[in-house]
């Protein structure tokens, strides 16, 4: 069995969470595109984990299994909540899931983040959610909303309200 570990997404990895996102994720656009939101997401410095992000899940030989982003925002309720989107999961034929090592992941930003909850956003998209909805359900988590989505393609982006 293979030994799956969670770490921040690493420049040099962008190329190749991007193909792992074409294969099993919901994420539109093209690689451009990807790489541009990557990189505004990615540290600058290395001191430990920003308010914003992205994490592989991957193995020793650092081969990408799974990836998510995050943001640790105020929130009215919980002070401090850290969202969590998964954008690809490839489903293993091992019993160690991708997104067992997600949760847990999020758990341990989330503490060094200093949030008191988690938001995990699952995609309608996913059918299952990759079983994150399963796992989430056996590890704590609970529905308490669902987030409505009207796409708008005749907005151009950075275009002004007024």
């Amino acid at each position: 069995m293979r030994n799956l570990l969670a770490s921040p997404l690493r420049h040099e990895q962008i190329d190749a969470a991007w193909a792992l996102i074409r294969i099993c994720g919901n994420v539109r656009g093209s690689l451009a595109e990807w790489r541009a939101y990557a990189k505004s997401r990615l540290p600058s410095a290395s001191r430990g984990p920003g308010r914003q992000g992205l994490v592989a899940i991957h193995c020793t030989r650092g081969y990408i299994y799974g990836l998510f982003a995050y943001n640790a925002e105020t929130d009215p309720v919980h002070r401090m909540v850290l969202t969590v989107e998964p954008l690809a999961f490839a489903r293993l034929a091992h019993s160690l899931d991708p997104g067992e090592v997600l949760l847990a992941a999020s758990e341990d930003l989330a503490r060094t983040l200093d949030c008191r909850a988690i938001h995990l956003v699952l995609s309608a998209d996913d059918g299952d959610g990759s079983g994150l909805r399963r796992i989430g359900r056996d590890c704590g988590y609970r529905l308490t909303a669902e987030r409505l989505c009207k796409e708008l393609p005749d907005v151009e982006a950075g275009r002004s309200i007024n």
